[in-house]
């Protein structure tokens, strides 16, 4: 039940119920849904805690804390649809299943992300001249040392670093243009 459907009160009782509503309405979904395992459910027993919290909204706001009063309202709905329906209580499979789900989901978004990265991290590297590639190549994907690369290509260590040092500004500038990276990596 939207709060367009129920009767209209004039002046502040009708304001002060819509924005209870509308502050409170999507929590009382997810508690009934933790405790029932069906949105539908839940959504039924949101419904049923709006309709008696609208019928009765005047008494409501003589209660000392009117989210205490709706908070028993929606334990006592969940508990009731529970029961009509011969439902054992779902909070555990509900809630372990949701905390998996998200967890799985923030980890496949930073998995994605670091796809993205990489992508365009070697797309830069990739691009840089050939000596700047070699020296990226063999410092940070094969690992080896200044030694060894200024002996494999026939260069010296100050070679090596200088040109790790162009390499670096020009995949900075890349990734800055393109805001592909987060950190380099390439500190040294």
């Amino acid at each position: 039940m939207s709060p367009g459907d129920r009767p209209q009160r004039p002046g502040y009782s009708q304001m002060s119920f819509e924005a209870f509503y509308g502050q409170h309405h999507h929590i009382w979904r997810k508690e009934a849904y933790l405790h029932t395992g069906s949105h539908e459910a839940a959504e039924a027993v949101t419904d049923e805690v709006t309709e008696k919290l609208n019928q009765t909204w005047e008494e409501v706001l003589r209660q000392k804390n009117v989210a205490q009063h709706a908070w028993r309202i929606l334990k006592a709905e969940i508990m009731l649809w529970r029961r009509a329906h011969g439902s054992e209580h779902r909070f555990v499979e509900t809630a372990a299943f949701n905390r998996t789900v998200r967890v799985m989901m923030a980890y496949a978004r930073e998995q994605f992300d670091v796809m993205e990265e990489s992508l365009g991290l070697f797309s830069a590297i990739a691009s840089l001249p050939e000596r700047q590639f070699d020296v990226i190549t063999l410092r940070y994907l094969l690992e080896y040392s200044d030694t060894q690369i200024a002996n494999l290509l026939g260069i010296t260590e100050t070679t090596v670093r200088s040109n790790l040092r162009h390499a670096r500004q020009r995949l900075e500038a890349h990734a800055v243009q393109r805001r592909i990276l987060h950190t380099t990596g390439t500190e040294g």
